[in-house]
């Protein structure tokens, strides 16, 4: 009494109690709650008729579902999710210029073809390579759930060996502030609250949501001079040290208003980071972003001879190789210093002394 279905084989079976039951597969079973092969027999068929009904409904679905559908589903599921507002945005953004791009496709017909005539015509309408693989990434994330709701078999986003990535190639730029730099940005900050959320960026390099999301008593231990930093991209809890140059500032700030958040004044992160380029244009700092005072903290790290690995550690990076992009950054700053250096003989002065 075997049948083959699309969620695989059922079969009738009894157990030693005398009950008869529907094993779909070796670990999965239905109770019939009756001893009566004649019933169990009738009973299976029913339960097949349901599993048939059950998948054409399904086949159906996955046949007719649009983008937007998808979209539509996949957003609500994302609601249950703890990911950042930027993270919701960029999920959204990603289907809407997609869909208008492209049209609202059914979701089993996108394909390579189809995602390359997207970047190309994101390039055409002035977007920037990192912000068209922002949308790439997002758009891979959400076929991945499709792929487990069974609407598509295959993720058309993901790079296959012998094709070219899906990816646009985008060159990397660590950029970091020097510290005659950063002496210069703090005398043109005229606002005590946020030179000190700079410094304690500088002092830490916490992502800004990290730096934005700090409560004062949720994630501040002043016993253990640490950070306890719990939204993080790779949803690790990580435990920051707190400087000795910051520890009294914070304390007070937490003595003054024990509850709520460290920095109040700025809901949104891209307030914040406006407030720095600001800042930053006034000490003539040409092209610096927040995200900056980050990779300062690691690049300084490094230079006074900290180890890599509890670099990693304190920056969160998942993979070493994340790291390992400071040091070649660090790398290509040593040589322009050596490159910088003029050890040349004064031809003439030596001249006059031989003589």
């Amino acid at each position: 009494m075997r049948s083959k279905n699309g969620r695989g084989e059922m079969k009738l079976k009894q157990r030693d109690n005398g009950y008869w039951y529907i094993y779909v597969n070796r670990k999965k079973s239905v109770g019939l709650k009756t001893r009566d092969q004649i019933l169990a027999q009738e009973l299976l068929r029913t339960h097949r008729l349901e599993q048939n009904a059950q998948q054409i409904v399904r086949l159906d679905k996955i046949n007719r579902i649009s983008l937007k559908v998808f979209q539509s589903e996949y957003k609500d599921i994302r609601e249950n999710h703890d990911i950042c507002d930027g993270t919701r945005k960029n999920e959204r953004l990603a289907f809407d210029k997609l869909i208008e791009f492209e049209g609202d496709l059914l979701m089993r017909v996108v394909n390579r073809k189809t995602i390359d005539h997207f970047k190309t015509a994101m390039l055409q309408h002035g977007k920037s390579r990192p912000y068209i693989n922002i949308l790439l990434r997002s758009l891979r994330a959400a076929w991945n759930y499709a792929i487990e709701e069974g609407y598509v078999s295959t993720n058309p986003f993901i790079s296959k060996s012998r094709r070219q990535p899906v990816l646009l190639k985008v060159e990397k730029k660590h950029r970091f502030i020097s510290l005659d730099d950063i002496k210069l940005l703090f005398t043109k900050i005229d606002d005590s609250d946020f030179a000190f959320a700079v410094e304690l960026d500088l002092y830490s390099g916490l992502r800004r949501a990290e730096l934005m999301r700090l409560d004062r008593r949720q994630d501040i231990d002043l016993t253990r001079k640490e950070f306890i930093i719990r939204k993080t991209k790779s949803h690790k809890e990580r435990f920051v040290p707190i400087s000795e140059k910051l520890i009294e500032r914070i304390r007070a700030e937490i003595a003054r208003q024990p509850l709520g958040p460290l920095f109040p004044r700025w809901r949104t992160v891209n307030t914040y980071s406006r407030m720095f380029r600001k800042y930053a244009d006034l000490a003539d700092l040409k092209g610096a972003r927040l995200h900056d005072l980050r990779h300062s903290f690691a690049i300084h790290l490094l230079l006074n001879g900290e180890d890599i690995r509890k670099v990693q550690q304190l920056l969160g990076h998942s993979s070493i190789q994340q790291t390992q992009d400071y040091t070649d950054m660090l790398t290509e700053h040593l040589r322009e210093g050596i490159n910088g250096l003029n050890f040349e003989r004064n031809a003439d002065k030596h001249a006059s002394n031989d003589q």
